[in-house]
């Protein structure tokens, strides 16, 4: 049964590095937890102008509400090189 606790780090997350963005203390903290529970290396982000900045992460969490909505859609179509629903 599940308790809601990774007790072991699954494949899929081990060695991975997790940028996770937002403006709150709380939110990166928390999160960051979870994922190093889950065996992920996080890279907590407080500020950004660009994703691309971040080139050593295999993957981005942008609570993008934290920010500005132009600086947040600018920010991910940077990332992936293409346009995000506006």
């Amino acid at each position: 049964m599940f308790n809601g606790f990774l007790t072991r780090a699954p494949a899929r997350t081990a060695d991975r590095t997790i940028a996770v963005v937002s403006t709150s203390r709380e939110t990166l903290d928390g999160v960051g937890e979870y994922l190093r529970r889950a065996g992920a290396r996080t890279m907590p982000v407080a500020q950004f102008t660009d994703t691309s900045a971040m080139p050593d992460v295999d993957a981005v969490i942008l609570f993008a509400d934290d920010f500005p909505r132009a600086a947040a859609l600018d920010a991910c179509e940077h990332r992936e090189g293409k346009e995000v629903g506006r």
